[in-house]
């Protein structure tokens, strides 16, 4: 990625976190991990090697992640799962279903 494009989300989007389907946020060949150092300093989070990104709508959805509690410890694996808002016509994700999901999300990863 760079710090071009991750600068340009922090500063014209209201991001609380980046996902990619890469290996790094960072270019391959960085040693600085810039990228990474942008985004922890505004207090944001980044998930590398994600899966099905073309499946995820780019509006209407809500984008679940599930990790556990670090201590002492730099990243983790994590499950992601999006609620996509409106999909079909019988479906609509009210905040309570999300708050269910949320909860059930927890209770089974941890």
């Amino acid at each position: 990625w760079g710090t071009e494009p991750v600068s340009f989300l922090l500063d014209n989007r209201d991001i609380v976190g980046l996902g990619v389907d890469t290996l790094s946020i960072d270019r391959g060949v960085s040693s600085d991990f810039s990228s990474h150092t942008l985004l922890m300093e505004a207090n944001k989070y980044g998930i590398e090697n994600m899966a099905n990104l073309g499946d995820a709508p780019t509006k209407g959805g809500v984008i679940v992640v599930g990790a556990p509690k670090l201590e002492d410890g730099t990243g983790s694996t994590v499950r992601v799962i999006t609620l996509v808002m409106n999909s079909c016509p019988t479906m609509v994700v009210s905040k309570t279903v999300i708050l269910l999901a949320l909860a059930l999300f927890s209770v089974m990863f941890f």
